[in-house]
């Protein structure tokens, strides 16, 4: 497979996972095609259209592909809406090669949407922006708002209780940044690397 090509890389899930989540709300996964609707409140002509069973199977089983247009193009998004879920909990990060292939999928993030085929969506989603997860987007596809909690280390917080954080990263054949936890203003926690904030909790 060529990774340099992102824009012809098919979005890989979790399959057993995402079968497990299809089962559980729709008591099959061929059930997920029958009760297929968008949100209520949602444009109904500009919702991706229903698929069939065996598209839903192909889905799982071969990934999603790189070129949906017109109104599939958010079909990824549509699917994980359906299950109720956030896309990364399906994201299958092995075969997407997000582990192994970083530095060249952030070069097609570098380039932007269209060298990202499949995975444009999902990058839509995601952008780090002033609205961070796009609500516009979740609006569209979830029918509602974005669920965000933001947690803060105040002075005026006086507890006795603290958390350990273990985080622990893959590792790979190259060097990797070294990572660091700092406070920024307000308290708020983030991780960064040399490439920037990677998390911010």
């Amino acid at each position: 497979m060529d990774f340099f090509r992102l824009d012809r890389k098919p979005v890989y899930l979790r399959p057993e996972f995402t079968r497990k989540l299809a089962r559980q709300r729709y008591e099959t996964v061929d059930g997920m095609a029958t009760r297929w609707s968008p949100p209520d409140g949602s444009d109904k002509d500009d919702y991706p259209p229903q698929p069939s069973e065996s598209t839903i199977q192909s889905w799982i089983t071969n990934g999603f592909p790189s070129k949906l247009t017109g109104r599939g193009r958010y079909s990824l998004l549509a699917f994980c809406a359906q299950l109720d879920v956030d896309p990364l909990a399906l994201f299958d990060f092995q075969r997407n090669g997000y582990f192994s292939h970083f530095g060249r999928i952030r070069k097609a993030v570098q380039r932007g949407v269209g060298a990202l085929g499949g995975f444009g969506p999902l990058f839509e989603l995601l952008e780090p922006d002033q609205e961070w997860p796009s609500n516009c987007l979740a609006k569209k596809i979830w029918g509602r708002d974005w669920f965000i909690e933001e947690f803060d280390n105040t002075q005026e917080y006086k507890l006795n209780s603290y958390a350990l954080l273990d985080f622990n990263f893959e590792k790979t054949q190259r060097e990797i940044p070294e990572s660091y936890i700092s406070l920024i203003e307000g308290g708020k926690l983030e991780i960064r690397t040399q490439c920037g904030v990677i998390m911010e909790p």
